[in-house]
């Protein structure tokens, strides 16, 4: 699903079915690489919204990086400061 369609589905509440939390099935018949929507959001409003609907913030790719990780290399500070605050409302 491309990240525009995810983000009407979130914004309009009809996500029943969509795998917030599935591993893509590679492109155009490449290998799958383990990248989920959280790995593979843009925008701050995106990783919001997919972590406000349960998305998997442990969940890694085959190199066993995770969202944070991609986060913090593309230097977008918005979605490092998104992903870390809902770590630790999640920490017991």
């Amino acid at each position: 699903m491309q990240p525009f369609a995810l983000r009407g589905c979130l914004h309009e509440r009809r996500c029943a079915g969509v795998p917030l939390n599935g591993k893509d099935a590679g492109w155009a018949g490449a290998k799958s690489v383990g990248i989920t929507p959280l790995i593979n959001a843009e925008s701050v409003e995106l990783v919001r919204l997919l972590i406000a609907n349960g998305a998997d913030l442990s969940a890694r790719n085959q190199n066993g990086k995770t969202a944070l990780d991609w986060a913090w290399e593309s230097g977008n500070k918005a979605k490092v400061a998104a992903i870390e605050t809902a770590m630790a409302v999640k920490k017991p």
